[in-house]
Parts: structure tokens; C-alpha cells; sequence
């Protein structure tokens, strides 16, 4: 398929879209590497939760609006895992509420830690990656 051809087809990757899509994708590449430089602390789950959380805001209210572009179930599994790790970054900080050395918080952190971890990839692989492969075919040649 010819770049004009593929821009004809997909007149929502305006412009503005596009440099916002590759911020967009730019940042959400950064939560993994972010996630690498602080300790695994109860604190820094929290802080990676919240960012995490932060773009699921902008993939549900605007990139799964492209869900013509992308697998309904996937778009229905991720909006699934952003309610649990929601809820779970939930129970974590209520549990910095009570001891710092407090057992539980430290298993829950370590399991969340993964999980979002886990989460950022599936994202990369199923949501940002395909809508960067797209929005590159639809940049004028």
C-alpha cells in the first residue's frame, strides 16, 4: 500500500494526531525504563502505578476511540486490567496507611510491580506499536 493511499484511508491521523501519537507512545515507552531506576519500593509501585494509570486515562479516552483499528477484545481486556491495577494500587496505598514494614504491602508491591510492568508490554505490543506502524504509512511520502 502507497503512503497516499494509506493516508486517503485513514484521514483520522491528521497531523496533530500523529505528533500526538508518537508523544504519546514516546512517554508510555518511558513507564518501562522508568520502573528500572527506582528501587522496587512500596513508594515507587505507587509512583509507576499512578503513571501507568495516568495513560490508561488517555488510551481509553482516546486511543481505544480508534478501536476500528484495533481488536475489540483487546480493547475490552486492557480497560479490564487498567480497573484492577486501579483497584490494586488502591489496597497498596491503603496499606501505607498502617507499619512501613507492614508484610503485606511489600508482597503486594512486588506482585503489582510485575503486573504493570507486564501491562506497559502488552500495551507496546498490541495498542502502540500497531498504531505507530499505521500512523507511519499515513505521513505524506
Amino acid at each position: 500500500m502507497c503512503r497516499r493511499t494509506a493516508a486517503a484511508t485513514l484521514p483520522f491521523v491528521e497531523t496533530a494526531d500523529a505528533v500526538w501519537l508518537a508523544r504519546v507512545a514516546a512517554g508510555h515507552r518511558g513507564l518501562a525504563r522508568e520502573a528500572g531506576q527506582d528501587p522496587p519500593t512500596p513508594d515507587a509501585v505507587l509512583r509507576l502505578g499512578r503513571a501507568v494509570l495516568a495513560y490508561a486515562l488517555i488510551e481509553e479516552r482516546w486511543l481505544f476511540g480508534l478501536s476500528r483499528l484495533l481488536d475489540p477484545a483487546v480493547v475490552a481486556q486492557l480497560s479490564d486490567e487498567h480497573q484492577r491495577l486501579s483497584d490494586d494500587l488502591e489496597l497498596l496505598e491503603s496499606l501505607s496507611d498502617g507499619p512501613q514494614e507492614h508484610s503485606d504491602r511489600a508482597v503486594l508491591a512486588a506482585s503489582l510491580l510485575e503486573r504493570l510492568l507486564d501491562h506497559v508490554r502488552r500495551e507496546e505490543r498490541l495498542v502502540y506499536g500497531p498504531l505507530s506502524r499505521i500512523e507511519a504509512l499515513a505521513r505524506p511520502a
